[in-house]
């Protein structure tokens, strides 16, 4: 979100803790002292998605995080880590891109 050069409509790979879509916004909101709007959506809603359009990237991974069991990737190959960014965790990442 606060990235230089803008990120926008692709996944990036973060390597950090695992933690809730409603914790991250409580992060987020915290962290940057902003509000943001935010909609919850069931997992149902995400299921039925995912039916429609089970090729849609962004829709697969909606439904995955929304299982609450975490995802995990090759730390190598994360944004932080090519960025040389040493993250532990959400909040710690984000007050590392509002100091640079």
């Amino acid at each position: 979100m606060l990235a230089e050069p803008r990120i926008a409509n692709e996944v990036v790979y973060v390597a950090g803790d695992t933690i809730s879509y409603g914790e991250l916004a409580e992060v987020v909101e915290r962290v940057t002292r902003q509000t943001f709007g935010k909609t919850l959506w069931s997992l149902d809603k995400l299921r039925a998605d995912l039916a429609q359009a089970p090729d849609d990237v962004m829709t697969r991974y909606r439904a995955a995080f929304a299982l609450g069991d975490g995802m995990w990737w090759d730390k190598a190959n994360t944004f932080n880590a090519k960025h040389g960014i040493d993250t532990v965790d959400v909040a710690h990442y984000l007050q590392h891109l509002l100091e640079a």
